[in-house]
């Protein structure tokens, strides 16, 4: 991430804002529309999500994890009954888990603030990603 710390704090505060009003007032809130309607997304959005699954289709899903032992997959989509050709990394679980206690050291000493904001963008990135997520999902439990 090249922004600082202090801007994607800066620019997520109006949401963090909204959601801490939204808390006090038990008030229903979300900055996320749960529509897949086109007059809520950007334009091109739903079949851009839909490229973005398909060009995953025969390749491998690449995350970089340690610990990585195999690779696993032979799903077939219950919705095309086609097989997927995703294949996904298995690690050690020891690996896995002593990564997080080490990033535990660092996350630890994160403010609030920047928890809350940092979180927020991961929420909003993976939102941005909804229609990709949306054709995973589907090819994956139907």
């Amino acid at each position: 991430m090249t922004e600082k710390l202090e801007d994607l704090t800066a620019r997520h505060a109006p949401t963090i804002e909204a959601a801490i009003e939204a808390v006090s007032s038990r008030k229903s809130w979300s900055p996320f529309r749960d529509s897949p309607s086109a007059k809520f997304h950007a334009p091109g959005a739903p079949e851009a999500g839909r490229a973005a699954f398909e060009a995953q289709l025969g390749q491998p899903f690449d995350l970089d994890q340690p610990g990585i032992t195999s690779r696993s997959g032979a799903e077939t989509s219950p919705f095309t009954r086609q097989p997927l050709g995703i294949d996904y990394p298995v690690s050690d679980p020891t690996a896995l888990i002593g990564a997080a206690q080490k990033a535990m050291q660092s996350w630890r000493k994160v403010n609030p603030e920047t928890r809350m904001a940092l979180g927020i963008e991961i929420a909003m990135r993976l939102y941005a990603r909804n229609f990709e997520m949306a054709h995973s999902v589907m090819h994956v439990a139907g």
